[in-house]
């Protein structure tokens, strides 16, 4: 038996603080929620709290029950009574509508129509205050032969591109639209864009279409969004054309982005972004995602200011950093590597990228912000800390920094640089406070956990 003492410490969690409380309840997901909520009546009542509901994931195998099916055994199909009971619950709190791959696309069909008419049956529409819509199909199928299993790419459309879009012209507040690898024919496309302008050209202020199609298919009904104000495609989607009736919106934030699924992209002439450069001052950020190993499709004379890897496997060459220098020296502003690497890293001087990285900082005037991943010396991040002109974020992660001086004397420096520039190297703590001198702030390494979750502020972009 427990003492009184420990058990009434015990119940002080029944009375914590519901913001902290609705933050809790807010990262489980809806089964252990549910267990939580069984725990006392002040966790109850949490339970139904509006604020916990803000954000619907729906994924596999939820709201879904177990049926048996003569061909393939025990599948889990949706239930549609539990789903009905939620949304006529917990529905009219959602704000962020968020659709996670799903591997059975019958259950996906099955509960975009199910949120169309909850949104369709009543008077005034329960769905009206969702502002953030994100949609991801799973392209990515493995097909069991009974001998192997093959793995597949498919794009969708027919009844499941109807659904999608029925439940989108339902969503009349809706300001951020995600659409992940639809993988559309060019027919599909254009219909899709056109349903999307037609019923969101004054709500959306931000919009990504990822992948839309496999092949080419310029994105023209750009111009038909008023208020758009970030706009996140492919290459597949890029155009002289579709630049020209960029330049002529209020889009502030081009990003064209790379993945596993891109399979073609196109490369504008420089001609074209001249023109759009001369036309309008939006800003454009190349990135590539996920685990793709090959390298950013280049857009010459583009008004680039950030270049991302979000790739485990990209690595810092020295062609990579050349062509950025060449090409965007005078606007780049963010460049870096996200996510832990997965490849060999090599401790040698020469054979790291130490040289590039304080090459790109002394070329690009207008760089504030650097992430590297890679393995680097301290005497790497000293100079690119005093190279830099108008670099103030610079993350670098703790196990990535070698205890090393063994740069050669450049010719430039004189022997109270280079000497200062070998005491310092030889000490984590004094490369900490230089390179905070230097930089005007707080500065410190980055731990693996800390770098995962590292995210970019583009508002930072001038």
């Amino acid at each position: 038996m427990p003492k009184k003492e420990d058990k009434r410490n015990y119940e002080m969690f029944a009375y914590l603080p519901d913001l902290f409380l609705e933050d809790v309840f807010a990262r489980l997901s809806i089964r252990h929620r549910y267990y939580a909520s069984m725990v006392c009546s002040n966790w109850s009542r949490i339970f139904h709290s509006p604020r916990i509901w803000r954000t619907f994931q729906m994924q596999d195998r939820l709201l879904t029950r177990r049926k048996f099916n003569y061909y393939l055994g025990y599948e889990h199909v949706l239930d549609h009574y539990r789903a009905q009971i939620c949304l006529r619950y917990v529905g009219h709190n959602f704000r962020t509508i968020i659709i996670r791959p799903m591997s059975n696309f019958y259950n996906l069909y099955e509960f975009l129509n199910m949120l169309s008419s909850f949104a369709e049956f009543y008077d005034e529409n329960p769905l009206r205050s969702v502002h953030t819509f994100t949609f991801s199909f799973a392209c990515h199928q493995k097909i069991s032969s009974g001998i192997d299993d093959n793995e597949q790419v498919f794009g969708t459309g027919g009844e499941l591109l109807k659904a999608l879009q029925r439940l989108i012209i339902n969503l009349p507040g809706v300001k951020n639209l995600t659409l992940n690898e639809l993988l559309l024919n060019e027919s599909d496309a254009n219909d899709a864009s056109n349903e999307i302008a037609r019923h969101c050209s004054e709500t959306l202020m931000h919009l990504r279409l990822v992948n839309l199609t496999k092949d080419l298919c310029p994105f023209l009904n750009v111009g038909m969004f008023n208020n758009l104000r970030r706009l996140t495609i492919s290459p597949q989607q890029l155009s002289d054309d579709m630049l020209i009736v960029l330049s002529q919106t209020s889009i502030r934030h081009l990003h064209v982005v790379q993945n596993t699924f891109t399979e073609i992209g196109v490369s504008v002439p420089g001609s074209a972004w001249r023109e759009s450069r001369r036309l309008s001052k939006f800003h454009v950020h190349l990135r590539i995602e996920g685990r793709l190993t090959k390298e950013i499709i280049w857009q010459e004379f583009a008004p680039v200011k950030s270049v991302v890897y979000e790739s485990p496997y990209s690595k810092v060459t020295a062609d990579s950093i050349l062509t950025v220098v060449d090409l965007y020296s005078k606007d780049l502003q963010i460049y870096g590597h996200l996510s832990l690497p997965r490849f060999y890293m090599a401790r040698s001087f020469h054979e790291r990228a130490d040289s590039n990285l304080v090459l790109l900082c002394r070329e690009c005037p207008m760089l504030h912000t650097l992430i590297i991943r890679q393995l680097v010396s301290t005497a790497t991040v000293v100079l690119i800390a005093w190279t830099g002109k108008r670099l103030k974020s610079l993350f670098v992660r703790r196990n990535a920094m070698i205890k090393r001086a063994d740069w050669p004397r450049s010719p430039d420096w004189s022997s109270d640089f280079f000497s200062w520039l070998k005491q310092t190297a030889c000490s984590y703590e004094l490369v900490q406070k230089e390179v905070s001198r230097l930089l005007g702030v707080n500065w410190t390494p980055l731990s693996d956990f800390q770098f995962k979750s590292l995210q970019i502020n583009y508002s930072s972009v001038t």
